[in-house]
């Protein structure tokens, strides 16, 4: 007797990699960056294995800009990192002010100015 079969979910739109061990299926972020005025666009996304690792991506890319932007004097705390997916939908933000020490934030706002 045979069983009966239910019908398959949707299967989400991902990425297949593959791998020595046949193909896995592997979400693709894109983080885009805007300060309100200008959105610079991540055209080739990263496949990560989830939101979380997405996250700690964006935070790494906030922290190397932050590390430019001192050493200019430069305030780019209106910045930030909006997670994306592959249907262009906002997973997750980023803001920059929130990647630094407050105290650390401060003192860059006072030498900027």
């Amino acid at each position: 007797m045979s069983r009966p079969t239910l019908p398959k979910p949707p299967t989400p739109r991902l990425s297949t990699s593959s791998t020595g061990y046949g193909s896995r299926r592997i979400p693709r972020f894109f983080l885009h960056s805007e300060d309100g005025t200008q959105r610079i666009e991540d055209t080739e996304g990263s496949e990560l294995p989830d939101v979380a690792a997405a996250r700690q991506e964006a935070l790494k890319a906030a922290r190397q800009l932050w590390a430019a932007a001192i050493l200019d004097y430069r305030d780019i705390s209106m910045r930030r990192f909006l997670i994306v997916d592959v249907d262009d939908d906002v997973i997750d933000t980023v803001a920059m002010d929130k990647t630094l020490p407050a105290g650390l934030l401060g003192r860059l706002r006072r030498r900027s100015h």
